[in-house]
């Protein structure tokens, strides 16, 4: 560690955020450095002593205080504790990470902890585990019989296996004997006849290359080669085994250094032989840095690139004129589907490199990266990169590596790439803003959007955010002119926009099955489009077979044990069958897509016994097997959840699907947006009520933008497009609007309607949640923190200043989630310096109360309520 150079600096004392620690107790804890540790860094992560038990854990340090800072603050060494351990001298948080980590928690109410962890990516930190061990002199304290007896046999089962073992993790405990087993270890910590210590794990690795060389003369190893006993004694080579000598003939055959596992394959030499070699002076060894991609593996060819259209050219000197400014920006390009929005951002990209500054590209999912990446690879090679949730976490750190040093000029990637550490930021670009994915579920709650309008304020960079179907709150701001508005109205090339036809389902009736998914109209288009060689994307918003079991007596369907919502119906297996046979029975296996309980489907109803269970609904899998059924001869790959488990699995199906390797792509959201294929021609909407009718006021605003996006997919290049939806409501409001892609209508709809109720973007959503395996806590939770806000609100109460309109408790949408009962309050309000001050003062207080017994959160302007 260098000492007094860089971020590295001698002290006395530091400020330590505990990472894993309850909302009301985060903030600074002092401790001193010792005499092994001179110098610590703001941003660098420790090991220290909390609590008192002085249980090891690990903190982020955000202050260094001097001789003199000690003295102001009356800091006393003797009350204070020292720091353990330096975790890492390579992991720091930046200044303006950490500033971004106070940002998070003050907007979102989470812990710094958990805001570090998040800028941060998966594997860069070591972990504590805990550990079980026999206490010390075990032997000569041994239990009485008396006392083994009062033990379970899992807790006789624990001792054994740790006597055996010498030690044993805690996370190792539980898959060994099952989810009771930490429980029952800690209460033999308490009775003396087991020992729990902390210990560090190591972080992710580094991958590296090694390579090996002749380093004494030609001379030298020729004769140790040869048997020569003189040459061998002065350099002490006693070797006997055949490997040896055969590395040093390997190396005296060829030029240059060789990579070590290319000369373990030919000469079966092992690292440890080498390293000896190269102990003795023989050989050289060294090793660097071998990051990996799997993108970069893949063949990108760079494609010949269309020349800007005069629409393309002037948004770019529209954008090119507020980046010249050197000042933090915010632009919204609005761009109709296929009017070359990602043409005018790689023109902006270059502008932005050209001056020697990084880009962060975020796209909302995982599919949509490998279109991104073919583009983006085979104009800027190694100097791009990819991150998001699909790597393992040793690529996530490689990215993260090669950004700190310099060596990315791009990243593209999901939410997470968000916080890329890039110290010479001169855009980040939002594709799709709108999506909901770019709000994350887990604490911290942030919006990526407000996290990159932070970075480039810090930055003075540009935050440019790109679609066809703006979120509300975006078109508002740019129409008051907080961002500026760049607008392509024109698809690219003078392509037309699709015609869009309206199948009315009404009578298109029943299989044994249930509900037919392709009417006639759409089985015919695809018929038509498939025989002329195009192809076709057929959207439908559910996964699995049908959409639920519920029985034709009692009306009850058939839900999950630990959940409160209906199973869905999947098959048994890739090819297996589901839905009605002709015994009567229900083939396939029911999938709860909260908790993942899967079971077979019940011969008779659970609610009243009665015999009666009937499918209802369909789903993406249902969808396949009837193109199968009624187009044997076409070729079907299906992209939803189910389908895309595996690393790069996105990627496998859209290329397949783009090398006309199948005819038909049929999927769930992941394939409505973002993907420019050239030969699709036809897009079908399966189901398109489900997408409007659904309890939240953001419905509307969704369905226009996956129905505007989905079919945008069609006729995007020379041949003409056709989008057929089929509906049960053909004089749908929002079904009209996105027919037309009439965004600017829905609009002027949609915000009369969100002003008229106080919704978003004219007030905030502040969502507040109460969790509990105990019904009776989270109601008693969610009444208590009611009538609290409405006392600290009320007339002279200490935040009477603040407004807001509160509405609750009630019961959540899903009230049971996987053995847990869950409140909720919806509160409007105008997010202001007293309103955060007034919630961060609700959530400390309850936070302490709830003593565990009740998990709170909080989010601010949640995806759904």
């Amino acid at each position: 560690m260098e000492q007094n150079t860089g971020l590295w600096q001698k002290c006395d004392y530091v400020n330590v955020h505990i990472l894993d620690i309850p909302y009301h107790v985060d903030r600074p804890y002092t401790y001193y450095l010792p005499p092994e540790i001179p110098c610590a860094a703001r941003g660098c992560f420790v090991l220290v002593p909390f609590g008192n038990g002085n249980r090891h854990v690990i903190g982020v340090v955000t202050e260094l205080i001097g001789a003199q800072k000690k003295q102001e603050l009356g800091i006393v060494r003797g009350r204070c504790k020292p720091v353990f351990e330096i975790i890492s001298e390579e992991f720091l948080l930046t200044e303006e990470m950490l500033s971004l980590c106070v940002y998070l928690k003050e907007m979102t109410f989470c812990t710094i902890g958990d805001a570090a962890k998040t800028v941060l990516p998966a594997g860069a930190l070591r972990r504590l585990h805990k550990v079980y061990t026999l206490p010390e002199g075990a032997e000569e304290t041994a239990m009485t019989v008396s006392e083994y007896a009062q033990y379970t046999s899992v807790e006789r089962d624990i001792l054994a296996a740790v006597a055996k073992r010498g030690s044993l993790r805690r996370d190792r405990l539980t898959s060994l004997f099952g989810a009771g087993a930490a429980a029952a270890a800690d209460r033999m910590v308490q009775k003396g006849h087991l020992r729990r210590t902390a210990v560090l794990s190591e972080g992710e690795n580094c991958a590296v290359r090694e390579w090996v060389g002749l380093a004494a003369p030609r001379a030298d190893a020729e004769a140790i080669v040869g048997g020569d006993r003189a040459a061998k004694a002065r350099y002490g080579y006693r070797f006997r085994r055949d490997s040896y000598r055969a590395l040093l003939e390997r190396l005296l055959s060829h030029e240059g250094e060789a990579e070590l596992s290319v000369l373990f394959e030919e000469t079966g030499c092992t690292r440890a032989e080498a390293k000896e070699l190269a102990r003795l002076g023989l050989v050289s060894y060294r090793c660097e840095d071998a990051f990996r991609d799997p993108y970069r593996e893949r063949v990108h060819t760079a494609v010949g690139e269309d020349p800007l259209s005069e629409e393309q050219s002037a948004a770019v000197a529209q954008l090119t004129a507020l980046y010249e400014t050197k000042k933090a920006q915010a632009a919204l390009l609005f761009g109709v589907t296929g009017s070359g929005k990602t043409r005018v951002i790689r023109a902006m990209m270059d502008r932005v490199i050209a001056d020697g500054r990084q880009v962060i590209m975020m796209v909302p999912e995982i599919s949509l990266t490998p279109q991104s990446v073919a583009i983006f690879y085979a104009v800027y090679g190694d100097r791009a990169a990819v991150v998001h949730s699909g790597l393992s976490a040793g690529e996530r750190l490689d990215v993260w590596r090669r950004a700190r040093r310099g060596e990315l000029d791009v990243v593209i990637g999901t939410r997470s790439a968000v916080f890329v550490p890039f110290d010479r930021l001169g855009m980040i670009v939002m594709d799709e803003e709108q999506e909901h994915t770019y709000k994350s579920d887990l604490s911290p709650k942030y919006h990526a959007r407000d996290a990159a309008r932070f970075r480039c304020a810090a930055n003075e960079a540009l935050l440019l955010l790109a679609s066809a179907t703006p979120s509300l709150e975006s078109y508002y701001k740019a129409q008051r002119g907080l961002y500026s508005l760049v607008r392509l109205q024109n698809r690219y090339g003078g392509a037309a926009l699709p015609e869009v036809v309206f199948a009315d389902m009404q009578g298109a009736g029943v299989d044994k099955d249930g509900e037919v998914p392709l009417g006639t109209t759409l089985g015919e288009a695809i018929a038509q489009v498939t025989a002329r060689g195009e192809q076709a994307i057929l959207f439908i918003n559910r996964r699995g077979y049908h959409k639920y079991l519920s029985c034709l007596s009692c009306k009850e369907p058939v839900m999950c044990p630990h959940c409160s919502v209906p199973m869905t119906l999947h098959r048994a297996g890739r090819r297996g069958e589901a839905g009605q046979t002709e015994d009567g029975t229900i083939a396939g296996v029911l999938v709860c897509h909260y908790c993942g309980t899967r079971q077979k489907p019940p011969m008779v109803c659970p609610s009243c016994g009665g015999g009666h269970l009937h499918a209802f609904g369909y789903g993406t899998q249902r969808a396949e097997r009837e193109l199968e059924s009624r187009f044997p001869q076409l070729k079907t790959l299906r992209m939803d959840m189910d389908t895309t488990q595996g690393k790069l699995a996105h990627e496998r199906i859209l290329s397949g699907f783009r090398a006309h390797e199948a005819d038909i792509l049929l999927g769930t959201q992941m394939v409505t947006k973002g993907h420019d294929f050239p030969n699709v021609t036809l897009v079908g909407v399966l189901g398109a009520d489900a997408l409007i009718h659904q309890d939240d006021y953001r419905a509307s605003e969704r369905a226009f933008s996956l129905l505007t996006q989905v079919i945008g997919r069609a006729g995007r290049a020379q041949k003409p497009g056709r989008a057929i939806i089929q509906t049960y409501d053909v004089n749908n409001e929002i079904l009209r609007y996105a027919a037309k892609q009439d965004y600017d209508a829905f609009y002027q709809s949609a915000v009369r309607m969100r002003q008229a109720m106080v919704f978003p973007p004219f007030c905030e959503m502040v969502l507040l949640t109460f969790v509990s395996e105990e019904e009776i806590e989270a109601s008693h939770m969610a009444e208590e923190m009611y009538r609290r806000i409405l006392s600290l609100t009320a007339e002279d109460g200490a935040y009477d200043d603040v407004r807001l309109a509160m509405f609750g408790p009630f019961e959540a949408q899903i009230y049971r989630l996987n053995e847990k009962y869950r409140m909720r309050i919806v509160i409007k309000c105008r997010m202001n310096r007293r309103t955060r001050m007034l919630f961060a003062a609700v959530m400390a207080e309850f936070s302490e109360r709830s003593a565990g017994r009740v998990s709170i959160g909080i989010d601010v302007n949640p995806n759904t309520l």
